[in-house]
C-alpha cells in the first residue's frame, strides 16, 4: 500500500490511480459535453444497482440482526453534539448544499416549474436513497457478523474502511456469486462517484457558460484544472 502520512507529503505517481483518474475524467466529459440529456440516462442506469444489493443483502442469513441494529434507535445519542454535526455534514454532502449544483440544475427547468415541489421531491428522494442503501449495508454487515460469530456493532466500521474493507470481506464470504455481487458493489461505488463528480463539474460549466459564454464542449475539459 503506497499510503503517505498525510495529504501534504508528496511522493511518486501511483500509475493505476492516475490511469483510473484519467478514465474517470474522460467518462465525465463524455457524459456532460453534449448537455444534460446523457446525465439522465446515466442516472437511470445507476439507480437500480443499490436496489439489487439491498435485495441480495436482506436474503442473507443474519441479515435481520443487521437490519435491527440499523433501525433500532438509541435516543441517548441525541445528546451528543458530534452526532448532530455529522448529520449536518452528511445532509450537506448528499444534497450538495452551498455548491451551486441544485441552482444550476434548476436553471435548466421551464420558467413555470414548481420549484418548491421539486425541492421537496429531491430532498425526499435523496433521503430515501440513503435509507435504502442502509438496508444493503447493514444486512450485509449482519451476514458478516453471522459468519464470523461476532456482533454487528463490532464489524460495523466507520469511514472508508467500511466501503473498501469490511463490505468487500462480507461479499467475498457470500455462499454463491460472490464475484458477481462484488463487481456490482464496486460498480455502484464507481457510478455514484461519477454521478457526484459530473454534478460538481456541471455547476462550474453552467456558471461559466452564463458568465463568459464559453462553449459547453470546452468547459468539462477545462474543469479538471479547477479546484472545487
Amino acid at each position: 500500500m503506497k499510503l503517505s502520512n498525510g495529504p501534504g507529503q508528496l511522493s511518486g505517481l501511483v500509475w493505476p490511480i492516475l490511469i483510473g483518474l484519467l478514465l474517470t475524467w474522460v467518462a465525465v466529459f463524455l457524459i456532460i459535453f453534449k448537455g444534460l440529456g446523457r446525465v439522465g440516462r446515466v442516472v437511470i442506469v445507476t439507480v437500480p444497482l443499490p436496489i439489487i444489493l439491498a435485495i441480495r443483502g436482506i436474503t442473507l442469513p443474519g441479515a435481520a440482526e443487521g437490519v435491527n441494529f440499523y433501525l433500532a434507535p438509541d435516543f441517548s445519542k441525541l445528546l451528543n453534539g458530534k452526532v448532530w454535526l455529522e448529520a449536518y455534514g452528511q445532509i450537506f454532502f448528499s444534497l450538495s448544499l452551498a455548491m451551486g449544483i441544485m441552482i444550476t440544475y434548476s436553471s435548466y427547468l421551464p420558467k413555470k416549474t414548481d420549484i418548491t415541489n421539486n425541492a421537496i421531491m429531491i430532498s425526499l428522494a435523496n433521503c430515501g436513497t440513503s435509507f435504502l442503501a442502509g438496508f444493503a449495508i447493514f444486512s450485509t454487515l449482519g451476514y458478516l457478523a453471522y459468519v464470523t460469530q461476532s456482533d454487528v456493532s463490532k464489524v460495523a466500521a466507520a469511514g472508508p474502511g467500511l466501503a473498501f474493507v469490511t463490505i468487500p470481506i462480507a461479499i467475498s464470504k457470500l455462499p454463491f456469486a460472490a464475484n458477481l455481487f462484488g463487481a456490482i458493489f464496486f460498480l455502484t461505488l464507481l457510478s455514484l462517484g461519477i454521478d457526484s463528480l459530473f454534478s460538481l463539474v456541471e455547476a462550474n460549466v453552467g456558471a461559466s457558460m452564463d458568465k463568459w459564454g464559453i462553449t459547453r464542449k470546452k468547459l468539462p475539459f477545462l474543469s479538471v484544472f479547477w479546484p472545487f
